[in-house]
Protein backbone atom coordinates (compact mmCIF):
# COMPACT_ATOMS: atom_id res chain seq x y z
CA UNK A 1 0.00 0.00 0.00
CA UNK A 2 1.00 3.45 -0.61
CA UNK A 3 0.45 6.54 0.94
CA UNK A 4 -1.76 8.33 -1.69
CA UNK A 5 -3.32 4.68 -2.36
CA UNK A 6 -7.19 4.76 -2.37
CA UNK A 7 -10.03 2.58 -2.51
CA UNK A 8 -10.78 -0.19 -3.17
CA UNK A 9 -8.72 -2.51 -1.00
CA UNK A 10 -5.67 -3.62 -3.26
CA UNK A 11 -2.11 -4.58 -2.73
CA UNK A 12 0.64 -4.24 -4.82
CA UNK A 13 3.45 -6.56 -5.52
CA UNK A 14 7.04 -5.41 -6.45
CA UNK A 15 9.63 -7.50 -8.04
CA UNK A 16 12.68 -7.90 -10.60
CA UNK A 17 11.18 -5.29 -12.26
CA UNK A 18 7.68 -6.08 -12.30
CA UNK A 19 4.76 -4.62 -10.56
CA UNK A 20 1.18 -6.29 -10.02
CA UNK A 21 -2.07 -4.75 -8.08
CA UNK A 22 -4.64 -6.66 -6.75
CA UNK A 23 -7.94 -6.55 -5.67
CA UNK A 24 -8.59 -7.43 -2.05
CA UNK A 25 -12.71 -7.13 -2.02
CA UNK A 26 -12.75 -7.03 1.63
CA UNK A 27 -13.67 -8.58 3.86
CA UNK A 28 -14.43 -12.00 1.90
CA UNK A 29 -12.47 -11.37 -0.83
CA UNK A 30 -11.93 -13.09 -3.59
CA UNK A 31 -8.82 -11.76 -4.43
CA UNK A 32 -8.45 -10.79 -8.20
CA UNK A 33 -5.62 -9.39 -10.52
CA UNK A 34 -6.10 -5.77 -10.92
CA UNK A 35 -3.84 -4.97 -13.29
CA UNK A 36 0.45 -5.92 -13.93
CA UNK A 37 3.31 -4.58 -15.97
CA UNK A 38 6.66 -6.18 -16.75
CA UNK A 39 7.65 -9.68 -17.78
CA UNK A 40 6.24 -12.04 -14.80
CA UNK A 41 5.36 -15.48 -16.11
CA UNK A 42 1.87 -15.75 -15.55
CA UNK A 43 1.98 -18.85 -13.18
CA UNK A 44 3.92 -16.54 -10.86
CA UNK A 45 1.28 -13.83 -11.08
CA UNK A 46 -1.54 -16.53 -10.10
CA UNK A 47 0.36 -17.81 -7.27
CA UNK A 48 1.10 -14.06 -5.97
CA UNK A 49 -2.76 -13.80 -6.22
CA UNK A 50 -3.21 -16.94 -4.08
CA UNK A 51 -0.78 -16.30 -1.21
CA UNK A 52 -2.43 -13.12 -1.00
CA UNK A 53 -5.89 -15.16 -0.51
CA UNK A 54 -4.21 -17.00 1.94
CA UNK A 55 -3.16 -13.59 4.10
CA UNK A 56 -6.62 -12.12 2.81
CA UNK A 57 -7.39 -11.48 6.88
CA UNK A 58 -4.20 -9.83 7.56
CA UNK A 59 -4.33 -8.08 4.54
CA UNK A 60 -8.21 -6.55 5.09
CA UNK A 61 -7.28 -5.98 8.34
CA UNK A 62 -3.59 -3.75 7.42
CA UNK A 63 -5.93 -2.06 4.51
CA UNK A 64 -8.53 -0.87 7.52
CA UNK A 65 -5.62 0.79 9.80
CA UNK A 66 -4.32 2.39 6.74
CA UNK A 67 -7.25 3.71 5.28
CA UNK A 68 -8.99 4.93 8.78
CA UNK A 69 -7.99 8.20 7.79
CA UNK A 70 -9.68 7.94 3.94
CA UNK A 71 -12.49 10.33 4.35
CA UNK A 72 -14.51 10.21 1.28
CA UNK A 73 -14.47 13.50 -1.27
CA UNK A 74 -17.06 16.00 -1.32
CA UNK A 75 -18.22 16.77 -4.72
CA UNK A 76 -16.61 19.89 -4.66
CA UNK A 77 -13.33 18.33 -3.36
CA UNK A 78 -13.49 16.26 -6.36
CA UNK A 79 -14.12 18.73 -8.21
CA UNK A 80 -11.06 20.47 -7.00
CA UNK A 81 -9.04 17.64 -7.88
CA UNK A 82 -9.76 17.47 -11.34
CA UNK A 83 -9.17 20.81 -12.00
CA UNK A 84 -5.67 21.13 -10.15
CA UNK A 85 -4.56 17.27 -11.32
CA UNK A 86 -1.19 17.31 -13.18
CA UNK A 87 -0.99 14.44 -15.43
CA UNK A 88 -3.75 13.81 -18.37
CA UNK A 89 -6.54 12.14 -17.12
CA UNK A 90 -9.53 10.37 -19.15
CA UNK A 91 -12.72 13.11 -19.81
CA UNK A 92 -14.31 9.82 -21.78
CA UNK A 93 -13.75 6.65 -22.97
CA UNK A 94 -15.61 4.11 -25.22
CA UNK A 95 -15.18 0.86 -27.50
CA UNK A 96 -15.65 1.88 -31.33
CA UNK A 97 -17.06 -1.09 -32.49
CA UNK A 98 -15.94 -0.29 -36.25
CA UNK A 99 -12.70 0.39 -35.52
CA UNK A 100 -12.35 -2.16 -33.26
CA UNK A 101 -10.75 0.09 -30.75
CA UNK A 102 -10.86 1.47 -27.45
CA UNK A 103 -10.85 5.00 -27.15
CA UNK A 104 -9.65 7.99 -24.43
CA UNK A 105 -10.15 10.66 -24.60
CA UNK A 106 -8.05 13.17 -21.85
CA UNK A 107 -7.72 16.26 -20.35
CA UNK A 108 -4.66 17.47 -22.61
CA UNK A 109 -7.32 17.51 -25.84
CA UNK A 110 -5.35 14.16 -27.05
CA UNK A 111 -7.09 11.22 -27.98
CA UNK A 112 -5.83 8.13 -27.22
CA UNK A 113 -7.27 5.07 -29.61
CA UNK A 114 -5.83 1.02 -29.13
CA UNK A 115 -6.73 -2.04 -29.95
CA UNK A 116 -7.91 -4.07 -26.65
CA UNK A 117 -5.45 -7.02 -27.99
CA UNK A 118 -2.25 -4.98 -26.69
CA UNK A 119 -3.48 -4.99 -23.04
CA UNK A 120 -3.25 -7.87 -21.44
CA UNK A 121 -6.50 -8.56 -19.69
CA UNK A 122 -8.31 -7.38 -22.46
CA UNK A 123 -7.53 -9.60 -25.49
CA UNK A 124 -10.34 -11.90 -24.82
CA UNK A 125 -12.90 -9.29 -23.86
CA UNK A 126 -16.21 -9.65 -26.09
CA UNK A 127 -17.22 -6.58 -27.67
CA UNK A 128 -20.20 -6.35 -25.30
CA UNK A 129 -17.57 -6.44 -22.58
CA UNK A 130 -15.73 -3.83 -24.28
CA UNK A 131 -18.51 -1.30 -24.67
CA UNK A 132 -19.07 -1.17 -20.72
CA UNK A 133 -16.15 0.82 -20.64
CA UNK A 134 -16.52 3.62 -17.93
CA UNK A 135 -13.92 6.58 -16.56
CA UNK A 136 -13.38 6.31 -12.75
CA UNK A 137 -12.32 9.05 -10.27
CA UNK A 138 -10.96 12.25 -11.54
CA UNK A 139 -10.34 10.08 -14.51
CA UNK A 140 -7.27 8.13 -13.57
CA UNK A 141 -8.46 5.39 -14.28
CA UNK A 142 -10.80 3.39 -16.62
CA UNK A 143 -12.89 0.74 -15.19
CA UNK A 144 -14.58 -2.22 -17.32
CA UNK A 145 -17.39 -3.89 -15.34
CA UNK A 146 -18.25 -6.80 -17.32
CA UNK A 147 -14.71 -7.98 -17.12
CA UNK A 148 -14.17 -6.46 -13.42
CA UNK A 149 -11.17 -4.95 -14.82
CA UNK A 150 -9.74 -1.50 -13.81
CA UNK A 151 -6.78 0.23 -16.07
CA UNK A 152 -4.59 3.70 -14.71
CA UNK A 153 -4.51 5.80 -17.64
CA UNK A 154 -1.13 7.20 -16.73
CA UNK A 155 -0.07 3.73 -17.19
CA UNK A 156 -1.84 3.04 -20.20
CA UNK A 157 -0.27 6.34 -22.00
CA UNK A 158 3.26 4.95 -21.03
CA UNK A 159 2.15 1.50 -22.69
CA UNK A 160 1.75 3.26 -25.61
CA UNK A 161 4.30 6.55 -25.41
CA UNK A 162 7.07 5.15 -23.18
CA UNK A 163 7.88 6.54 -19.73
CA UNK A 164 6.80 9.98 -18.99
CA UNK A 165 8.24 12.37 -16.04
CA UNK A 166 4.81 14.00 -15.55
CA UNK A 167 6.39 15.45 -12.00
CA UNK A 168 9.20 16.94 -13.61
CA UNK A 169 6.91 18.31 -16.76
CA UNK A 170 4.67 19.83 -14.60
CA UNK A 171 7.09 21.39 -12.54
CA UNK A 172 8.94 23.20 -15.78
CA UNK A 173 5.46 23.95 -16.89
CA UNK A 174 5.21 25.96 -13.21
CA UNK A 175 8.00 27.59 -13.88
CA UNK A 176 7.68 28.94 -17.49
CA UNK A 177 4.27 30.11 -15.96
CA UNK A 178 6.04 32.16 -13.24
CA UNK A 179 8.52 33.26 -15.58
CA UNK A 180 6.30 34.69 -17.88
CA UNK A 181 4.37 36.92 -14.88
CA UNK A 182 7.81 38.35 -14.27
CA UNK A 183 8.24 39.12 -17.68
CA UNK A 184 10.31 36.41 -19.39
CA UNK A 185 12.77 34.13 -18.83
CA UNK A 186 15.40 35.39 -16.61
CA UNK A 187 19.03 37.22 -18.36
CA UNK A 188 21.72 35.11 -18.57
CA UNK A 189 24.86 36.83 -17.13
CA UNK A 190 27.69 36.93 -19.43
CA UNK A 191 30.99 37.02 -17.33
CA UNK A 192 33.77 38.27 -19.44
Amino acid sequence: MYSNDYPPSHVHVLGKGCEARYRLNCPDGPVTLWDYEGDWAFRHIVELGEEIAARLDDCCAAWSRFMAEFQTLTPEAFAAARRTATTPRAVSARFLPGRGVIQIVLSTGLELAFAPGAIEGLRHATPDDLSAIRVEGVGNAIHFPRLDADFSVPRLIETFLGPIDWSRREARAAASRENGRKGGRPRKVVVS
